[in-house]
């Protein structure tokens, strides 16, 4: 017959092709020959070539320890290359794969899918712990620090870490920083460092120190003061809200929308005139 049949995915193949074109099984009569050459020591266990595996396994061919000296004849478990040489060499003459018997072949591709799995599992567990220190307040220390302001040693997950420039710091400390300020924005006591410390942060930190947020609404209030203080400073006129800004040379508009209390307001009446233009 000029065509053969695949015993693996009954694909015809032509006479003259030694695997198949689908599934890249060698041709049965081809792999009998291979295992009957080959001499196993134990018994033979033919592989299934599939696609998804092959791209890492020829990339990392190299890895694989071998054991089984190649005979001068020997099909490659990869490719299906017949390697017809005198030398018995070591590597393959169709894709470079190193010599391998079917059972060394599933070996192989065994410990490969355990890689991947030990890698998929640690990928997980990375995604789980970056969306864990996203929704957090502030960052834990990973590592043991010591103090810049009392120079004791805090413990791992014991200080913050500032989300902006990552300095370590002791949860205490930068509670005392926050009762002792007298304005309106903290900024991180490192050397050369101009971060300012954002509120979210000296929230956290207050609520885990398991003191009043009142501490916080004091710095909000130092901040109104000092806005109100200053020239071409604007404090929303709405009762209970906090929000400030600054004022620049008006052209035409005169009307802001507040972020704080979500409504719009006249500056030039110094009132909220919600649907007027």
């Amino acid at each position: 017959s000029s065509y053969w049949e695949c015993t693996e995915c009954h694909s015809y193949n032509p006479s003259a092709r030694r695997a198949c074109k689908a599934c890249r099984r060698l041709r049965q009569d081809l792999l009998d020959q291979c295992l009957k050459d080959s001499k196993p020591e134990s018994a033979s266990v033919e592989p299934k070539p599939t696609r998804i595996a092959t791209n890492h396994i020829e990339s990392n061919y190299s890895s694989a320890t071998t054991t089984t000296k190649p005979t001068p004849n020997w099909y490659c478990v990869i490719c299906s290359h017949h390697n017809c040489n005198n030398d018995s060499a070591p590597t393959c003459a169709g894709c470079g794969s190193i010599f391998m018997t079917n059972i060394e072949y599933l070996n192989f591709v065994h410990e490969q899918e355990k890689q991947l799995l030990r890698y998929q599992e640690d990928s997980k567990a990375f995604r789980e712990d970056l969306r864990q220190q996203a929704t957090a307040a502030y960052y834990k220390n990973s590592d043991e620090f010591e103090c810049i302001i009392c120079y004791e040693f805090i413990g791992k997950n014991k200080g913050v870490l500032f989300h902006h420039c990552l300095h370590p710091m002791c949860k205490r400390c930068v509670l005392q920083m926050i009762e002792a300020s007298t304005e309106p924005l903290l900024r991180c006591p490192h050397d050369n460092c101009i971060t300012i410390i954002g509120e979210r942060e000296l929230r956290g930190i207050v609520k885990d120190m398991k003191r009043d947020q009142k501490i916080v609404d004091r710095l909000n209030e130092i901040g109104v003061r000092w806005a109100e203080s200053r020239h071409k400073t604007f404090h929303c006129i709405t009762p209970d809200c906090n929000q400030w800004w600054f004022i620049e040379q008006l052209q035409g508009n005169n009307i802001v929308y507040c972020d704080g209390c979500k409504h719009w307001i006249c500056m030039t009446c110094v009132a909220v005139h919600e649907g007027q233009n």
